[in-house]
């Protein structure tokens, strides 16, 4: 008879998950926590990058409506709110596996660069939501002194 290591299995999680978890949930910087919301359930997956033009924040929102969907600008960042609402009521006993997400959702998105506020585009399609936000262009700084 041969013995082999036991290796835990990647979906059980570990005390050092739980500790990870326990981290991030309360001793996250007072900057980050201010950003965010008891009253919500979840946080969007997001892509944020930028074009030599614009800046392009994309998040993955699947099951929401268009009008469920709350987008404004302040100051520099962009805050996304909304709510994934459940079409049917299933008694709890009845389910063998509950993964899908429900609730109110928020996301607050630093924005790295100025833009020019006054288009900034949204579009929803497939449930993705892509915001595009042209840059400012950088204005040259100082001005040449001619010598005499």
């Amino acid at each position: 008879m041969s013995l082999v290591r036991w290796r835990r299995p990647h979906t059980l999680p570990t005390a050092f998950d739980e500790m990870d978890r326990l981290f991030d949930r309360y001793l996250r910087s007072p900057i980050m926590r201010a950003f965010e919301s008891d009253d919500l359930d979840f946080g969007p997956s997001i892509d944020v990058y930028e074009t030599d033009t614009e800046l392009v924040v994309k998040a993955e929102l699947p099951g929401v409506k268009k009008e469920d969907i709350d987008l404004t600008l302040q100051e520099d960042r962009i805050v996304l709110k909304g709510e994934i609402r459940k079409e049917e009521q299933v008694e709890e006993e009845g389910y063998h596996r509950r993964e899908m997400r429900y609730g109110r959702f928020g996301r607050v998105i630093p924005l790295p660069t100025t833009v020019k506020q006054e288009q900034i585009q949204a579009n929803f399609t497939d449930g993705v939501l892509t915001i595009r936000a042209p840059k400012v262009e950088e204005e040259e700084k100082g001005s040449k002194i001619e010598v005499k």
